[in-house]
This record gives C-alpha cells, sequence and structure tokens, in this order.
C-alpha cells in the first residue's frame, strides 16, 4: 500500500482504522472498523485465519502506546466474484473475537448513506500506513492520509487512463497532475470529506 504526497494525521484523528498483522507482529493491511465486531477491508488482504491479529487504537505501528485494542478473526468474509487479476470485488469482512469498545482512539467510519455514489471532483480522505513514495522507498509508521478529488467513472476507463478495467464496483480518484495518489486503495478507507 502506498500513501503518496500526502500528510500525517494528527494521532487518533482515524479512530476507525485498524492494522493487520500477522502473529509476528508485522503489519500488512489496513482496515476499517464498520461495527463493534466487524471491521472492513480488501480481499487481498486474505491470509490464514489463525496467522492474523487486528489492532484497533494504533497510530505508530512500533510504539505501544496503551490505546490499541488487540482482536482475533473468528471469521473471513471474502467477496465471492473477488478476482486477484482483475481486482474486482477485492472486499472482504473480518468479524472480531469480541467487541470493540468504543473510545477516544477508536470508533466506526462514518460510512456514506447506502446507494449513493460521491460525486466526480468531491474531495475524499484516504488514509493508511505504507510506503510514501511510487517505487521502494520505506513504509510509515506513522498513519498517513491524502486528500483526492473523485474522477469519473468514463473518464478513469478511457485509453488515456485505466483503458476499461475500471468495474462498477470501483471507485476512481487522483488528480491528473499526478503527485498524490492511494496505490491499491481497497486496502485503505476512502471517507467523503
Amino acid at each position: 500500500m502506498r500513501i503518496i504526497g500526502g500528510y500525517i494525521v494528527s494521532p487518533y484523528s482515524t479512530r476507525y482504522l485498524v492494522s493487520l498483522k500477522r502473529i509476528s507482529g508485522l503489519h500488512f493491511c489496513g482496515g476499517s472498523l464498520i461495527s463493534r465486531f466487524w471491521v472492513l477491508t480488501a480481499a487481498h488482504c486474505k491470509i490464514e485465519q489463525s496467522q492474523m491479529l487486528v489492532v484497533a487504537g494504533e497510530y505508530s505501528l512500533s510504539t505501544f502506546e496503551g490505546t490499541e485494542q488487540v482482536f482475533r478473526p473468528v471469521k473471513l468474509v471474502a467477496h465471492p466474484e473477488y478476482s486477484p487479476s482483475s481486482k474486482n470485488g477485492d472486499i472482504m469482512l473480518i468479524k472480531l473475537n469480541r467487541p470493540a469498545v468504543y473510545n477516544s482512539f477508536v470508533s466506526i467510519v462514518p460510512l456514506p448513506v447506502q446507494g449513493v455514489a460521491p460525486s466526480e471532483g468531491r474531495l475524499c480522505q484516504v488514509s493508511g500506513w505504507g510506503y510514501t513514495s511510487t517505487i521502494g522507498g520505506k513504509a510509515s509508521d506513522t498513519l498517513r492520509s491524502v486528500k483526492l478529488p473523485i474522477v469519473s467513472m468514463k473518464r478513469c476507463n478511457s485509453s488515456a487512463s485505466y483503458a476499461g478495467h475500471i468495474t462498477n464496483n470501483m471507485i476512481c480518484a487522483g488528480f491528473n497532475t499526478g503527485g498524490k495518489d492511494a496505490c491499491q486503495v481497497s486496502d485503505r478507507t476512502i471517507q467523503e470529506k
């Protein structure tokens, strides 16, 4: 995952983000708390359930801040039409082994109204932990965000962009001039602003 041209967010301002970690403690994907028991993430983040931890209330990946709540997944539900090659249906739910406790560090993501698509040009905030450059580089230890405008499906699927590879299940966002981006956007949360 990459957050290009973004900024470090103030601690716990995106309280809905969770870190998906291997049992070793290594962060590998982000997700969003959508209820006390459920996390929304990308299907390409699926690993063996027994090898995963879900950490809410995280800000710095390398520092124990005392705000973290650690969960074990009891169920992983990937979209039945997920395609690793096209990335269509790249979405998954994770059921937690116990309810998250809402507080100043942990809460649910403010989801848009069902059936309402964000309009072209509307700025959205994409957040996560990840690499800060397009090639190589080092992953950010602290949570970062970038604000990007929604791009119409027609423009995004033009021959100058993704040439028809964006499906109706995807959202396209970014700047023509580049410099700001969120690659593999499905493993981060897009929050309407």
